[in-house]
């Protein structure tokens, strides 16, 4: 029992070294897998990194003995390309691409083969043609001169008998001409006649057209700028009630004979009356605002002769769009004061207006809103 005691005891203690080296040996082996598994890369074993290093090496050497030859053929075909271009040169060739274009196919040289062959046939019959008797005496070398000579005289008869064609046809043409300019004259000679005889009739309408126009007579005064003076001076009567308020006494309108130019009719031209200078200007020199005010006053005089001469007929409703913006406070009261003396007195009046301070003076509106996808919203005010 000692013995075995004692053995069991040495065998534990064996066990417990052999299992400190078995612990050992398996870290051991797991870091050699592992240093095997970053050694095989991408490949599925070390062999087959082998296998694939292997195969890169034989690649490259193959590529560089490739780059080498590639590097012989350009070398090479540089020094060809140096010696064609030096024949080129030698040859009469500007480049290589102009030698190169001078190139000629098979097809092209047969083609010239054969055109020069039928040239020396051709050449050999004209020289046993030129051997006979009967033109053994003749100048060779006025041969040019008389092909010239014969060219020319071709030419010029082509061109006669062109020009006597264009002369028959040109001649035909004038003959219908002048018969069809025969049968026009005895026409107009008729219509003239004829036209003598309507003009001594309407040349009293013709003067009366002239004179109801305004082209004829001393002042030149067209009948319908006539008839409409008279209404416009009524016009620029009612107007100027209404511009004096607005304008603090200061504005008043004249209407005058003269235009300032040719395409304005005369009597129908206005001109305003500064009070503070005492001198008559043209309308055209007002600001935008004295001119929106000044405007308010014709249209609110245009209503008041109309009324007036329609038997009483009210233009109940007027609208003013725009313009009160380029009003200062005063004006713009002043033209508000006269607008509420209309609403006042039964008109209806309009004001088309993006003014804000208006708001507080119009307690009845319509407010047009823009919304944000472009569309529009009303809103009453009342």
């Amino acid at each position: 029992q000692d013995g075995l005691t004692t053995r069991y005891r040495g065998a534990v203690g064996a066990r417990a070294a052999a299992d400190g080296l078995v612990e050992a040996a398996r870290r051991d082996l797991d870091e050699l897998t592992i240093e095997l598994a970053a050694t095989a890369g991408d490949h599925p074993s070390v062999a087959a990194r082998q296998a694939a290093l292997r195969a890169d090496a034989e690649r490259a050497a193959q590529l560089a003995t490739a780059v080498r030859d590639l590097g012989a053929a350009v070398a090479t075909r540089a020094a060809t390309l140096r010696r064609a271009a030096r024949e080129a040169a030698n040859r009469g060739f500007a480049s290589l691409d102009d030698a190169r274009a001078a190139v000629l196919g098979a097809d092209v040289q047969a083609d010239l083969h054969a055109a020069a062959v039928a040239w020396q046939d051709e050449a050999q019959r004209l020289q046993a043609e030129g051997a006979a008797a009967e033109l053994r005496d003749l100048d060779v070398t006025a041969a040019d001169v008389i092909r010239a000579a014969a060219a020319a005289a071709a030419e010029a008869l082509a061109s006669a008998e062109q020009r006597a064609d264009e002369s028959r046809t040109a001649a035909d043409r004038a003959r219908v001409a002048a018969e069809r300019f025969d049968a026009r004259l005895g026409e107009v000679r008729l219509a003239e006649a004829e036209h003598a005889a309507l003009a001594a009739e309407a040349e009293p309408l013709l003067y009366l057209s002239r004179l109801t126009k305004g082209m004829g007579g001393q002042r030149r005064v067209a009948l319908t700028t006539y008839v409409l003076r008279h209404w416009f001076e009524q016009v620029v009567q009612a107007a100027n009630v209404r511009l004096v308020a607005i304008s603090a006494g200061r504005y008043e309108l004249i209407r005058v004979d003269e235009g300032e130019s040719r395409a304005e009719r005369a009597g129908l031209t206005l001109q305003v009356v500064d009070r503070h200078t005492g001198e008559a200007r043209s309308a055209r020199s007002l600001s935008g605002g004295e001119t929106f005010y000044t405007s308010l006053a014709l249209a609110l005089g245009l209503a008041d002769v109309v009324r007036a001469e329609a038997g009483g007929v009210d233009l109940d409703t007027l609208f003013i769009d725009e313009g009160f913006g380029t009003l200062d406070s005063d004006t713009l009261e002043q033209v508000m004061s006269v607008i509420d003396d209309l609403r006042d007195r039964g008109r209806v009046v309009g004001i088309v207006s993006h003014v804000s301070d208006l708001k507080d003076r119009i307690p009845e509106r319509v407010e047009v809103r823009r919304l944000r996808d472009g569309s529009s919203a009303l809103r009453v005010v009342a």
